[in-house]
């Protein structure tokens, strides 16, 4: 990863942008390794995460219960900050106690005289990335065309990578199960291709995957949040929509309207799938979800409030006492230092209760690293009005963002959309 050439100077430290994306937006919340094992914790904390990782509970103005994963991150950050570069590389495979990587995937990948370095979920096994040299040597173009103008050559040379790496990504049948969603190129020639999943016919909800071809057409990286072929899911609901709808009813909501039903396969990382139905709850301007409702037993799965404010625009002056313009949210009259406008946001999600693809801005309000418990949303009662050190974390990370975006295709830190979060004002950090 390039530095930054801006610094985002934290009340703690003076830490190259770059450096501190990493620091804050992929230290694992849970870590437990042993303190003395420094490198170890370092390749940990650099693996990818899923579309979710970097989540980590906060406290509010009105809700302050401490949280002993806050002080994890601090230790992270002290053993990192504290690193000698040198040292071992990354082992070629990283993946959770409960994965069970194929061993026959793994052998023909080698025998094939590829060394890609492999990162699996934890949980449900799937690839999270996959890179190193040529995956996939790019496929022959049609008959009489040079490649520029086969449109769907990348297409073919992908959906090759994928059916020959099925058993490695747990996908029975990759030319059906994956739809090709889009396929950008970059300014360097790259192209990244990204495929929703489906099962026999019903689409897998939230759940996709990315190829990476370079220049020359040849696959050099695949990453994903996705779930394994859904063997076993039933695909006939047993309750029909309005039975779902009927579920969506608290006592507080009866005579709400619901809209755009769709049958889908409920996918989250980190629980089984389900079949479910999709859709829209309402019952006034105010009050509106996006429910998931089990096809099966009509529990709620997932609900979604559809009635988000805005992203608004803010300013204020950064550790250096420039004015800085940056993004917000507002909600229920109040601001929150979260940046929603970056293509990685889904908005789906409440960027305050349930952020997925927002860069968000936390407090440890002068805390020193051993005593930290609690981390604070950064929130305000006016859009220019903010901690300076707040402002210069946003703006760096909102520009960081975009060059990466920009520059290499890749969407957040995890190149999937994920989170992006910093904690400022920790004092007595050592570094």
């Amino acid at each position: 990863m390039k530095a930054s050439p801006r610094t985002i100077r934290f009340s703690f430290a003076s830490i190259p942008l770059a450096m501190a994306a990493l620091l804050l937006a992929l230290v694992p919340c849970d870590a437990r390794a042993d303190q003395t094992n420094v490198m170890e914790q370092l390749r940990k904390t650099l693996m990818p995460k899923p579309s979710a990782w970097g989540e980590i509970r906060v406290g509010t103005a009105t809700r302050a219960d401490p949280d002993p994963r806050s002080g994890a991150v601090l230790q992270a950050f002290q053993q990192l900050l504290a690193l000698d570069p040198s040292g071992p590389p990354t082992a070629p495979i990283q993946t959770g106690a409960t994965v069970a990587v194929p061993t026959n995937a793994i052998q023909r990948l080698k025998a094939e005289g590829r060394s890609p370095q492999l990162f699996v979920r934890p949980g449900n096994g799937t690839v999270m990335q996959i890179r190193g040299g040529v995956l996939e040597p790019a496929g022959p173009t049609s008959p009489g065309k040079l490649r520029a103008a086969d449109a769907r050559a990348n297409e073919r040379t992908a959906r090759n990578f994928l059916r020959s790496n099925r058993e490695l990504l747990r996908l029975d049948d990759p030319d059906v199960e994956l739809n090709l969603e889009s396929e950008q190129r970059d300014e360097d020639g790259a192209h990244h291709l990204r495929f929703s999943q489906r099962y026999k016919e019903i689409t897998l909800w939230p759940s996709g995957l990315s190829v990476h071809l370079d220049p020359d057409g040849n696959v050099g990286s695949m990453d994903g949040a996705y779930a394994p072929t859904p063997t076993g899911v039933p695909t006939v609901p047993i309750l029909t929509a309005e039975d779902a709808a009927a579920h969506a009813k608290s006592p507080n909501a009866p005579n709400g309207t619901a809209s755009d039903f769709v049958l889908v396969i409920y996918s989250p990382l980190n629980l089984p799938t389900r079949l479910a139905w999709k859709f829209k709850y309402s019952t006034d301007l105010l009050h509106s979800w996006l429910m998931v409702i089990d096809a099966e037993d009509g529990r709620i799965l997932n609900r979604v409030s559809l009635v988000l404010d805005a992203s608004v625009p803010g300013s204020a002056n950064d550790l250096e006492g420039l004015n800085q313009n940056f993004n917000v949210w507002s909600d229920a009259g109040k601001f929150y230092m979260i940046d929603t406008t970056k293509q990685s946001f889904n908005p789906a999600f409440d960027p305050v209760k349930d952020p997925h693809g927002a860069i968000s801005i936390f407090d440890a309000r002068e805390v020193a690293s051993q005593d930290l418990k609690t981390i604070f949303l950064v929130d305000s009662i006016s859009a220019t009005t903010w901690l300076p050190d707040a402002v210069s974390a946003l703006f760096n990370f909102s520009k960081t963002y975009d060059y990466y975006l920009q520059r290499h295709a890749r969407n957040s830190l995890d190149g999937n959309g994920g989170n992006i979060q910093a904690v400022v004002r920790i004092s007595q950090l050592d570094n």
